[in-house]
């Protein structure tokens, strides 16, 4: 509480309290979530996928290439700097059911109300393996190692660390990611 309530300033002139602020491209939060980060990756997600899929469907793609060309160009877009996120429960589902709407749409699977007034529900692992992707979660944890192994590479200066190569670093007696 106290953190909250100080107050900084310059040469006597008080410095303005920011709750976010944007860095790199990137939304920062004074609380350390990274739901706003998601949800600015999510909406540029949508916004691309929208453009990009009428013209799939105009070249009559089959949901395989649709797959492919979705895991190129808007998982990219979508999981750009998850290697550092933080995700709730909450932000995972968001994430997943993009990722299912996207998939759906590929494979022409839709949510669709049915004659008597309820409502057909494609499975989703079902729709997934029918494009030939994994839930999102697999693609985040693989880049999440993808980063976490490049920084066990012989090459990595924080390997050499570890190891006490670097002058003024001492040896460590635990494992590095501990």
């Amino acid at each position: 509480r106290s953190a909250n309530n100080a107050s900084f300033s310059i040469n006597g002139k008080s410095i303005d309290r920011v709750d976010n602020y944007l860095y790199l491209g990137r939304i920062f939060w004074w609380n350390d979530h990274d739901d706003a980060a998601v949800a600015a990756r999510l909406s540029k997600a949508r916004s691309t996928w929208g453009r990009m899929l009428p013209i799939l469907r105009a070249n009559h793609a089959r949901p395989n290439i649709m797959a492919r060309f979705y895991l190129a160009i808007i998982q990219g877009i979508l999981l750009h700097a998850s290697e550092s996120w933080v995700i709730s429960k909450g932000t995972l589902r968001r994430l997943e059911t993009f990722h299912a709407r996207c998939a759906r749409h590929m494979a022409h699977q839709h949510i669709r109300k049915l004659p008597d007034g309820t409502w057909a529900y494609p499975p989703t692992a079902q729709v997934l393996n029918l494009c030939g992707l994994s839930d999102i979660s697999t693609y985040i944890t693989q880049r999440k190692t993808t980063l976490l192994n490049s920084y066990a590479q012989e090459h990595s200066l924080l390997y050499h660390e570890y190891l006490g190569d670097v002058p003024g670093s001492r040896k460590r007696r635990r494992s590095w990611w501990s």
